[in-house]
């Protein structure tokens, strides 16, 4: 999350199984063994991204994660 490029990821990300990437940069340099999700939107920060997921499933967002947002 926030990031698609390998750069800016950690060590080892060459054997992780990447499921999903939500993100607001330019594209990046990830690759991934197989098709994932990847949701990329040009707003100011990713955590508008993950509270707009929340809206579109109905679910109430929780305080607590809405502070770490």
């Amino acid at each position: 999350m926030d990031h698609n490029e390998k750069t800016q990821a950690v060590d080892g990300v060459e054997q992780a199984d990447i499921l999903e990437i939500i993100d607001h940069h330019r594209l990046g340099s990830l690759e991934t063994l197989s098709p994932i999700f990847f949701r990329n939107q040009p707003l100011g920060c990713t955590a508008t991204i993950v509270y707009q997921m929340y809206l579109e499933k109905g679910v109430e967002i929780e305080p607590q994660i809405a502070g770490l947002l």
